[in-house]
């Protein structure tokens, strides 16, 4: 009780995802620290699912989450999965905006299958048949990679904001009628503590101005 009244301070240790604390996560830490020069940032980059009772964490951070009852939050940004290319390899591979001319090469993390086509949603919706020319662990790989003109990705806009601002890749469509869900989450079973309830309160914050990264806000 007496820690949720005073002013942030203390230890506060965080699980983020990988992708996350690779884009963001320093910028975040270094603004969070300089509004609450009071509070020591932990941030732990692992895609596991941790338990923050047993290990320790005061938050952690997860994309869609399932709905646990020990563990309470919100949902702090949505981010859509776009289909990207270079904007050559879309010229090569459409005909007047109709047709592909033939398989559409892709780059896909290594954990995944491809289904011989890919979904696009938009206006309309369009199977496009694929083939796997490239598999790679991490979706920074799969985006450099994508940069390079050799096949197409299927990339959330966090990754490939910038690129797509640039013109330096181009979205087909949307991959799901579902955006991303990122969730700052901590234990139920514990009153949230001054420093918990700052760090949620201003990652939130910074998602909602954060145009500059072109994320569609929860």
């Amino acid at each position: 009780m007496r820690d949720g009244q005073t002013q942030p301070h203390g230890l506060l240790k965080i699980s983020a995802p990988t992708l996350l604390g690779q884009l963001l996560m320093g910028r975040i830490a270094a603004q969070f620290t300089m509004a609450y020069p009071e509070v020591r940032l932990s941030i732990n980059l692992e895609d596991r699912q941790v338990d923050l009772v047993s290990e320790g964490y005061d938050l952690v951070i997860r994309v869609n989450p399932e709905p646990r009852s020990e563990l309470v939050g919100r949902c702090f940004v949505k981010d859509q999965v776009h289909i990207v290319s270079t904007p050559e390899l879309k010229k090569r591979y459409f005909r007047a905006g109709q047709k592909l001319q033939s398989l559409l090469p892709v780059i896909v993390r290594e954990s995944q299958r491809s289904s011989g086509s890919w979904r696009i949603l938009g206006p309309t919706v369009k199977e496009i048949p694929t083939q796997t020319v490239l598999q790679l662990p991490l979706l920074v790989m799969i985006r450099d990679a994508a940069l390079t003109g050799l096949g197409a990705a299927k990339l959330p806009n966090l990754v490939v904001a910038d690129d797509l601002k640039a013109g330096r890749l181009v979205s087909w469509g949307a991959a799901s009628d579902q955006p991303s869900e990122l969730w700052v989450l901590h234990t139920s079973r514990r009153l949230p503590s001054a420093k918990v309830k700052a760090f949620i309160n201003f990652l939130e914050t910074e998602f909602d101005k954060a145009t500059s990264w072109s994320i569609k806000k929860a």
